[in-house]
């Protein structure tokens, strides 16, 4: 096996051609095998760099840190100078602090307005940069050339990487070892020295000279014969066999630096001060601004920044403000769930929307049910909900329906309007339309009008409301039917109500509007279109007025009476009928006829008195019949 030593000049030449920037770094691997304990430490980029195309460790972007630069920076960019590529800790702009630069330092400052510039220092950190800046202003600080990093551009970034990988066997006595590097070769647990770990090592004492097995083993970090034992943080004493007592720390048990009268405690590990309450600071001397007048809203201020500390739902230097606008809870650090739109406000403590009248639900998103309104959606709106489809869910206005208007919904549209709050005006003829539909507009024609708007008759042959109804007049005895009522107008000579009759009797013409000019006692009817009479038999003439001459009879005259003319007295002239003289019978009075006694009662004139009354009441009550007939049609 090859010596440590030259395993330790190898190393120092490799750190040679490396130089001093801490560009590369060791990787340990660590194995064991039986009781012999071997490390194996490869070359690599630092926390901070990252290996290049031309495998030369180049420093982290902006905003990347740490190990082969996986991690990203959590620093707010706008109030953020720069983030150290190896910690990731922020470096902030002017009035901004904290891990982040999220906080604004004017906070820990009297609340005053915030100039947009910083004031000019008299002393600037331009004036620290160190040859590496390439620019520097108040604002952003020291700019770094490349291959330069630090707080004032003072460390030279070295990339050139190793020509060799360097690979060394540790032989220290693993049970006494601490650890094992190239750089540092065996580091002995407390107690143990030697080039292996292999020597006990002696301190001494005012009692006198002792070995490192003196030092208490779990209150030891390590042991050396130069220092002795070095305690861990909280013990002291030569062994480190003493708790630090109050007001001390660390190890060795330094003093504290904090004020014991501003401050309760100090930490026994690391130092730091525990303030009373309204006291911050390292060392709890500086007092709180104003914290302890709100003590409703504070309940201290910060040991570190000096910041109150708000109670829930306050913020502000003092804690005097409530939460800006949909923002809650502690540090205002909750944002409302409210939908802002149609919220008022939100509780500055408990994050509860109060929503905006018309407006409920636990995020202030849903309107009112339907009919109700206002603040809490607690009123009942006073439409008739028959005519209303709802009401305004804010100031409870009713919501009518179609064609109808007022305050409640109770009355509706005015003639010839129509539609949501009656603003549409029907189109409808309003001369041959009955009404126009208050919903929806349409026209209710009059009966023998139909279209969108009443502006059409009905089609030939149709009538009534909207010209549904079949005219039942005779085609070919009328001219038309009327497209309102359905009447008939018939042709000449024909009669009302389906023109399939013709005239009455006595009447002809158009309409059978006219009266037949024939003698009522010489015709039977006149002819229904012209008008021209019809004569009784035994009368001719256009007016019937001429009875038929000697010897010929019935219709026209054109019968020849055929009586035995020495024995009759006269032919009938409507029949023909021969009426004989006395003694003479028979069809033509051509047989004298047997003589007969003497009838008294038909030879009595009262009797013939008598019978010449009955005939002529008869003759005028059927004038009269006539006359009421035509009197009735016309």
């Amino acid at each position: 096996m090859i010596a440590n030593p030259l395993y330790l000049v190898l190393v120092c030449l490799v750190i040679g051609v490396i130089g001093d920037e801490n560009t590369l770094c060791t990787k340990r691997i660590r194995h064991k095998k039986g009781s012999v304990v071997t490390y194996r430490e490869e070359w690599g980029c630092c926390a901070g760099y990252k290996e290049g195309p031309d495998l030369l460790c180049k420093r982290c972007p902006s905003w990347e840190y740490g190990i082969s630069c996986t991690q990203r920076c959590r620093c707010v960019k706008d109030n953020t100078i720069q983030c150290d590529h190896i910690t990731g800790s922020c470096t902030c702009r002017w009035n901004w602090t904290g891990q982040t630069c999220a906080i604004p330092s004017y906070l820990f400052r009297e609340k005053r307005q915030i100039p947009n510039t910083p004031p000019a220092p008299t002393t600037t950190i331009c004036g620290l940069c160190q040859e590496g800046t390439a620019t520097c202003s108040s604002n952003t600080g020291c700019v770094c050339n490349e291959n330069w990093s630090g707080a004032l551009c003072q460390n030279r970034v070295t990339t050139t990487p190793p020509t060799t990988t360097i690979i060394m066997v540790c032989e220290c006595h693993f049970e006494n070892t601490e650890s094992c590097t190239a750089r540092t070769g065996c580091v002995c647990k407390p107690g143990w020295t030697g080039t292996i770990c292999s020597e006990k090592a002696t301190i001494t004492t005012t009692s006198g000279p002792l070995t490192c097995d003196a030092c208490v083993t779990q209150n030891t970090e390590s042991c050396s014969l130069s220092t002795g034992c070095k305690c861990n943080a909280g013990w002291g004493g030569q062994v480190c066999a003493d708790a630090c007592v109050e007001w001390t720390y660390g190890s060795g048990c330094m003093a504290c630096d904090c004020d014991r009268t501003t401050s309760t405690t100090c930490d026994v590990i690391t130092g730091g001060c525990t303030c009373e309450p309204y006291y911050w600071g390292s060392t709890c001397i500086n007092k709180c601004p104003d914290c302890s007048a709100n003590s409703l809203t504070s309940v201290s201020c910060d040991d570190a920044t000096g910041r109150c500390v708000c109670t829930t739902g306050y913020t502000g230097t003092t804690c005097i403000e409530t939460c800006p606008a949909f923002s809650f809870g502690n540090n205002c650090s909750s944002t409302c769930p409210c939908n802002t739109r149609y919220t008022l406000s939100c509780d500055h403590v408990t994050g509860e929307c109060n929503c905006l009248p018309g407006y409920t639900g636990i995020n202030c998103d849903e309107r009112c049910g339907q009919f109700t309104y206002g603040q809490g959606c607690s009123f009942n709106c006073s439409c008739n909900t028959t005519n209303a489809e709802d009401c305004n869910n804010v100031h409870g206005g009713c919501l009518c329906k179609p064609g109808i208007i007022g305050d409640t919904c109770n009355e509706t549209c005015p003639a010839w309007s129509y539609g949501y709050s009656c603003d549409s005006g029907c189109e409808c003829n309003q001369t041959t339309t009955q009404s126009c539909d208050n919903v929806n507009g349409q026209c209710a024609c009059n009966p023998g009008y139909d279209g969108i708007i009443c502006n059409n008759v009905c089609l030939v042959d149709f009538y009534g409301k909207d010209c549904k109804n079949e005219c039942a007049c005779d085609k070919n005895k009328s001219i038309s039917c009327d497209h309102v009522t359905g009447q008939c107008l018939c042709i000449t000579g024909y009669d009302q109500p389906n023109c399939n009759t013709t005239c009455p009797s006595g009447l002809y013409g158009d309409q059978c509007a006219s009266l037949c000019a024939c003698p009522t006692s010489a015709y039977s009817t006149c002819h229904h279109i012209t008008g021209a009479c019809t004569c009784k038999p035994g009368y001719i003439g256009d007016t019937c007025q001429t009875e038929c001459a000697e010897n010929t009879y019935g219709v026209d005259c054109l019968g020849e009476c055929d009586c035995l003319a020495v024995h009759t007295s006269y032919c009938d002239k409507g029949t023909g009928v021969c009426v004989c003289d006395s003694g003479w019978e028979g069809v033509r009075c051509d047989t004298a006829a047997a003589v007969a006694a003497a009838d008294p009662l038909i030879n009595s004139p009262i009797i013939a008195s008598l019978i010449a009354v009955v005939v002529t009441l008869l003759l005028v009550l059927i004038i009269l019949f006539v006359l009421w007939k035509i009197c009735r049609q016309v």
